[in-house]
């Protein structure tokens, strides 16, 4: 009656809520796209074991000892093999996630060789292949883990031979492979810490705060996980040895093995369930790092932020040439499509400029290393920068919207290499026109050929430009030599984690 009380009350919830919670990880795992990658791949082959394990529990295991079914205890090692086999799974390929992420973190530039798709579907099969005929040998043909009807519990067949594969080939193994990812994240962790402060002071206190944050939870985390599943362990192999009370028994062995997918299970579900909502505000980035790892990364991507800011400079030309008194350049009909542009005037380039100007400056102060500048080292990058800031915003509009032979100013209006093309005939004096007509043939037709072609035919994205903006920031040409003298190394992380993230967008 006591065995069936504490299946009853305390291991069947803990099954259920396992099984559960496994397969619900399971499913959501191939409904999100941003796991189609190799994190994801481990990830679903950890999450999958982990799920067949506290089945097995949920509809063998429990209902064996609810209903005291002879034939099922007779077979029990079966179930045991199952279950050994599912930890012995998820325990290699929760090695494998933690080298994923240490890869990711260490050798990023080849982190995409390594764990490709394909690589990392071959590492799969091969932990399967080893794991299967490992289990085979030892737990089908050496030695049986079966239920022990005086212990209640499942246990090794008493033999020499079964004692020493269940210390050494069982807790010695799974205890040193657990001893070893926590070592792994660890340095993950040194790692990430190292990146963060090559670019803390490139970013925002909030930012700051957001990484340390993670950074402190992972490594929590990492530290907590590992210490469970070792006491997992010693518990289930040493307190049996030194106790006989039943309930003590069981809460260290079957409840605790049961306990501890479960709790991983409910561990995925909160990452993803952050995922998700991810998600729904923006663009998945690059796989790319995590339990929680590869989730911190994507998290603390300063493109995103960026490019957010971008769209919302973009979204504040019209009413900026509109507090000026500009006219509107185009109109719409009631499909949205554009009926009629009008030619840029003077008074268009001039709030052009002078918007330009405005909006490069505040693009720059989101970067501390322009932001710490005295105003006159800002004035010498902004004397450069304004006009490819505002080529970048342009170029993008007209590879965008524009017909061919046309350039667009940010409100609409536009340049022809035609220079007559939409000027009314009345205000054609053809005699002073020939030398102006040139010059302006050849400046359109450059800015079509040099910026809006290759843009679009790039296809370039609004992320690609904001690091266009962010590298030609880092890297002026003006005259004052060393502009960003003691902040080089700042400087340098920003630039090298712009490329990194550019990398990880291009491969989306």
């Amino acid at each position: 009656m006591d065995d069936i009380n504490l299946t009853a009350y305390a291991l069947l919830p803990a099954a259920l809520v396992g099984t559960v919670l496994n397969w619900a990880v399971f499913y959501s795992i191939h409904k999100l796209k941003s796991f189609n990658h190799s994190f994801g791949f481990l990830l679903t082959n950890q999450t999958l074991f982990d799920a067949l394990n506290s089945t097995s529990f949920l509809f063998y295991f429990c209902p064996m000892v609810l209903f005291d079914v002879p034939i099922m205890k007779q077979y029990s090692h079966h179930c045991g093999f199952v279950i050994l086999l599912c930890s012995e799974i998820s325990i290699m390929t929760h090695l494998a996630i933690s080298f994923n992420r240490f890869c990711a973190v260490w050798i990023p530039y080849s982190y995409q060789s390594v764990f490709s798709n394909k690589n990392t579907k071959f590492l799969i099969a091969a932990i399967l292949l080893f794991c299967v005929s490992v289990a085979l040998f030892f737990y089908e043909k050496l030695c049986y883990l079966y239920y022990d009807e005086k212990i209640h519990f499942l246990t090794f067949s008493t033999s020499d031979l079964c004692s020493f594969i269940g210390w050494y080939g069982d807790f010695l193994k799974n205890a040193s492979i657990v001893a070893f990812v926590v070592f792994m994240d660890i340095l993950t962790v040194v790692k990430v810490r190292m990146i963060t402060k090559k670019v803390e002071s490139g970013i925002n206190e909030n930012a700051q705060n957001k990484m340390s944050s993670r950074e402190m939870r992972f490594l929590k985390q990492t530290v907590a996980q590992g210490s469970v599943f070792m006491m997992e362990l010693l518990a289930y192999f040493f307190v049996p040895q030194y106790t006989s009370n039943k309930m003590i028994v069981f809460f260290s062995t079957s409840f605790a093995w049961v306990a501890m997918h479960a709790a991983d299970g409910s561990e995925k579900i909160l990452v993803l369930s952050g995922k998700q909502s991810q998600d729904h505000v923006d663009e998945p980035d690059y796989s790319q790092l995590e339990s929680s790892m590869n989730f911190m990364f994507l998290e603390t991507s300063f493109l995103k932020p960026l490019a957010a800011f971008q769209r919302v400079q973009v979204a504040e030309h019209l009413p900026y040439f509109e507090s000026h008194q500009v006219d509107p350049a185009f109109y719409k009909d009631s499909s949205n499509n554009v009926k009629y542009r009008r030619r840029a005037r003077a008074h268009d380039v001039d709030i052009m400029l002078k918007l330009c100007l405005k909006q490069a400056t505040a693009w720059g102060d989101q970067l501390k290393p322009f932001k710490k500048l005295s105003p006159v080292s800002k004035k010498n990058i902004l004397a450069e920068y304004c006009l490819a800031f505002l080529l970048i915003d342009q170029g993008f509009k007209t590879a965008r919207e524009a017909d061919s032979g046309i350039w667009l100013l940010q409100n609409g209006s536009f340049m022809h290499s035609d220079y007559f093309f939409g000027l009314p005939y009345a205000a054609i004096d053809m005699e002073s026109m020939k030398i102006k007509t040139q010059l302006h043939y050849n400046f359109v037709s450059d800015l079509l050929e040099t910026v809006a072609k290759p843009f679009r035919r790039l296809e370039v994205d609004e992320v690609e430009c904001a690091v266009l903006k962010i590298l030609m920031l880092l890297k002026p040409s003006c005259s004052e030599r060393a502009i960003y003298c003691g902040q080089e190394g700042v400087v340098a992380g920003l630039y090298s984690r712009c490329l990194d993230e550019l990398m990880k967008h291009t491969m989306e």
